[in-house]
């Protein structure tokens, strides 16, 4: 469960003991009066103070990645419906981004000319443009061409990009895509720190869920596409070199 929705049952909870320690008086009006200090009193303010905890600890990310898809053609948009779905909500999301941190684009964006002016990672980057996205803020991985590639080469280029920023700290990383998509990234993450591809320091992973469709649905519960996933699971290596 997220955070905000452990916060928000919580709260709850205080609202509900308060109300338990609260006794009405019908007098004309309705009045009622806080009984002296009860042990719901004392709950009450237990689970509000642990609300506020909560609510106040909301960790503050340094990158929101976002995966190329697929799906149809936007021709309003100019971009795949996958995409400009993934690159909108990473766009409601920005209030989650740390000053001066990323939005990576993970995807291949071609050798041709034509092929980098139409491929995905560009209609993301300009999409993000339209949307007020400075470019210092957005790194381009450019290279993957699967989700496990979206993993390993987004968990390089940043890795890269704290050394660059000398940072040592955790890094606090959100992908942004539909929930059967993000199970298989998070099961990608895991292996690499299982097989000590990335330290179990280097990042902390998190999830920005986009509705999904029936398509994607069906998609995830294909037994082919299942099998193909604890292959690469299973096969997993350093990252791959790439000119």
């Amino acid at each position: 469960m997220e955070k905000n929705g452990k916060a928000l049952i919580l709260f709850a909870l205080s609202i509900i003991f308060f109300s338990l320690n609260f006794t009405p008086n019908l007098t004309g009006n309705i009045t009622g009066s806080l009984n002296n200090f009860h042990v719901f009193t004392i709950l009450g303010f237990v689970f509000l103070a642990g609300s506020f905890v909560l609510f106040l600890s909301k960790r503050v990310l340094d990158a929101i990645v976002i995966p190329t898809g697929g799906g149809d053609w936007d021709y309003d948009e100019k971009m795949y419906f996958e995409d400009k779905k993934r690159a909108e909500t990473a766009v409601q999301n920005k209030g989650k981004l740390g000053k001066e941190k990323y939005f990576v684009i993970s995807g291949d964006i071609g050798k041709s000319k034509n092929e980098i002016k139409e491929g995905r990672s560009r209609s993301i980057y300009s999409f993000l443009r339209r949307h007020k996205i400075n470019p210092s803020q957005m790194i381009i991985e450019g290279k993957s061409h699967d989700t496990l590639e979206n993993v390993l080469y987004t968990l390089k280029k940043l890795k890269e990009r704290k050394k660059k920023e000398g940072a040592e700290r955790t890094w606090e990383i959100a992908f942004v895509s539909y929930p059967g998509h993000l199970e298989r990234i998070e099961d990608f993450e895991k292996e690499a720190i299982k097989k000590g591809i990335i330290g179990k320091k280097d990042f902390r992973f998190h999830k920005i869920k986009t509705k999904e469709t029936p398509e994607e649905r069906e998609y995830e519960g294909n037994i082919l596409r299942r099998i193909r996933h604890q292959g690469k699971l299973l096969t997993m290596g350093k990252y791959k070199s790439k000119k």
